[in-house]
């Protein structure tokens, strides 16, 4: 998990499962461009450069070496806005990295560019933007996406404020799906859920009354086959401390047991808290080391892996 403060700096935090509780490591990352980062797939961090909103820059975090990737064709304003989606994927057929580009203009649109598994070798390649389909009707209304959940390195997952199906891409077919969120005709979602990505697989949870929420985890993407992990207790001490004033929890990461999800607990402007931890076994909430305060700025982004390049 990244932590980025705006343009200034990054720090990297490990969270590590020791004796059933966890621990957590932070190192600041020195990376020579001081941009957002917005998205890490295997051990590549993808960033917005601060010196031009439509210029990215990919930095490894093994060899600590960087470059600039080609400007899109398909200018979108500038991809700090809430209107443009950047995101890094792995395609492991191909053994190929994709950048993912989607803008919500009058219509939606998607660009991706393609790089070869040894990324620095784009610079000798001059690969270019390509241009792919987007149905018509994919979120149609919906022009603020915000950053997708990246699951595997390949699935890549916007919530769209939908009570009905959320959007997801398979970035090695290039296709766009519109997956139907759990639930039967009876019992549908009123869009207040968030999710995340857990061990692999991509948990939604949902607020079902005023004191429940589930935890589902979509273990087949292209059967749309959902399954209920766990029931959440919202009445508790635990949800109060986290969400007084609002109707569900921001989850930002899980430990690969899928045993414990991380939140970060709200923030005021221009005050700094902490994140908490959350164990489904014992439904028990405890915050962690101060040294992990947070700020009211602050984004995460949490490392999207490939199954065959678990590290």
């Amino acid at each position: 998990m990244s932590r980025s403060s705006g343009l200034h700096r990054a720090r990297h935090i490990v969270v590590r499962e020791v004796k059933q509780k966890l621990e957590f490591e932070e190192t600041y990352l020195e990376i020579p461009c001081r941009g957002r980062i917005k998205s890490w797939c295997n051990e590549f961090l993808l960033m917005v450069d601060p010196n031009c909103s439509e210029a990215l820059y990919v930095y490894d975090l093994f060899t600590k070496k960087g470059f600039g990737l080609p400007q899109c064709s398909l200018s979108c304003g500038g991809h700090y806005t809430s209107k443009c989606c950047i995101s890094l994927c792995y395609d492991g057929i191909l053994r190929l990295y994709k950048v993912i580009h989607v803008f919500m203009g009058p219509r939606i649109r998607c660009q991706i560019l393609v790089l070869l598994s040894d990324v620095i070798s784009i610079i000798s390649n001059f690969s270019k933007w390509k241009r792919i389909e987007v149905p018509s009707n994919m979120g149609e209304g919906q022009y603020y996406w915000g950053d997708p959940v990246s699951v595997q390195g390949r699935y890549l997952h916007w919530d769209v404020h939908s009570s009905d199906y959320l959007v997801s891409m398979d970035s090695v077919q290039e296709r766009f799906y519109e997956t139907r969120l759990p639930g039967s005709n009876d019992e549908r979602m009123r869009n207040q859920y968030s999710f995340v990505e857990m061990n692999g697989f991509l948990a939604l949870l949902d607020k079902v009354s005023g004191n429940k929420a589930n935890l589902w985890i979509l273990k087949d993407f292209h059967k749309m086959k959902w399954e209920k992990l766990h029931s959440l207790n919202l009445s508790c001490h635990w949800y109060l401390s986290i969400y007084p004033h609002t109707d569900i929890p921001f989850p930002i990461s899980s430990v690969v047991n899928k045993r414990h999800i991380i939140f970060k607990k709200p923030t005021r402007p221009k005050t700094v808290n902490g994140l908490l931890r959350y164990d489904l076994e014992t439904n028990v909430v405890e915050g962690v080391p101060c040294t992990m305060s947070t700020g009211y700025n602050d984004r995460y982004v949490v490392h999207s892996v490939a199954p065959d390049l678990l590290w």
